[in-house]
């Protein structure tokens, strides 16, 4: 005669248990997000590929190299994850200690747990932490699991005493990828790929705009900033010399974003974009901002932002 074994859940206890958690873990705002989704006012969707952790999209990857500068800086910049399980086996008779191989059996146990705090400092200083209890990062493992980073030929390059550099992509791998903006929905298209469809990243981005920092002079730092256009159109871009794109050593971006909701109250919004202060003035030639006006009815935010493309190492190779 063949034995089935099997395990039992306690619906009730299992309904109390995330009755019990949800009441310690509810945000006390309606509409509360992630601390990242708060300061920049977009869904999970937009940095994160399929809204899942961690594979990032083009948006959340320019987030995460700008510092999680990008937004409005939150008041409490925290948030909270938390893994509970219950399990309950009916019959433990099989093995030889029940009380060591099932001693977690009826009991409400926390897999895991962790704090999140980050988001923006400054304009230009963020930051990100996490503090992360793991109920089985004690559990003994094997020997493996051991990394090990082997240097397959003498690096060419003259890196400071201090410097590390690991290359962990393909050899010789290039992306070619161009964003733009159509019906409010910021797109990226692998440039890379004949007939490419644009995959869409953000939604409500009503205006994009971008300007070059250039290094005119070869010491390694923006003298004057360009619009994307003329000599720095796409085109030409694409068309230019090594030597042309070593000069471009950062570029400023700047996205209008309006809400989804129809607000009868709200005026039409006059935006402002690169506007230069004094003390960028004194660093380097700025351009005239860019303004214009956008309709009523609707509330937006503009952000921008100012990413470098190479950093005193890449400096001195470029």
């Amino acid at each position: 005669m063949r034995r089935t074994e099997r395990c039992g859940f306690n619906p009730a206890v299992i309904a109390a248990a995330f009755l019990v958690l949800g009441a310690m873990l509810w945000p006390p705002a309606a509409r509360a997000l992630p601390v990242f989704a708060r300061q920049t006012g977009q869904n999970c969707l937009s940095c994160h590929a399929g809204g899942q952790f961690p594979e990032l999209t083009p948006f959340g990857r320019m987030f995460k190299l700008t510092g999680y500068t990008m937004g409005e800086r939150t008041s409490v910049p925290l948030s909270v994850m938390g893994v509970a399980s219950y399990a309950s086996v009916r019959d433990t008779a099989k093995t030889d200690d029940p009380t060591v191989d099932f001693a977690k059996n009826n009991s409400v146990m926390l897999a895991t747990g962790s704090l999140f705090a980050g988001g923006k400092i400054t304009n230009n200083l963020g930051g990100f932490v996490q503090v992360t209890y793991d109920n089985y990062a004690s559990q003994k493992v094997g020997a493996n699991g051991v990394i090990t980073i082997t240097l397959d030929a003498p690096s060419t390059k003259a890196y400071p005493p201090s410097g590390l550099l690991v290359n962990l992509g393909p050899e010789g791998s290039v992306q070619r990828v161009m964003y733009d903006v159509a019906s409010g929905v910021l797109r990226t298209t692998d440039q890379m790929v004949v007939d490419a469809t644009p995959a869409p990243i953000a939604s409500s981005i009503v205006n994009m705009k971008l300007q070059y920092g250039i290094d005119t002079d070869g010491n390694g730092t923006v003298d004057t900033w360009t619009a994307a256009e003329g000599g720095h159109a796409p085109n030409a871009v694409m068309a230019m010399s090594a030597q042309n794109l070593g000069r471009i050593k950062a570029v400023r971006l700047g996205l209008v974003v309006r809400s989804d909701e129809y607000d009868r109250d709200s005026p039409a919004f006059a935006w402002t974009l690169f506007q230069c202060s004094d003390e960028e003035k004194a660093l380097y030639t700025c351009p005239d901002a860019l303004t214009g006006t956008l309709p009523a009815n609707y509330r937006y935010r503009v952000y921008e932002t100012i990413v470098p493309f190479r950093n005193s190492m890449w400096n001195s190779l470029s």
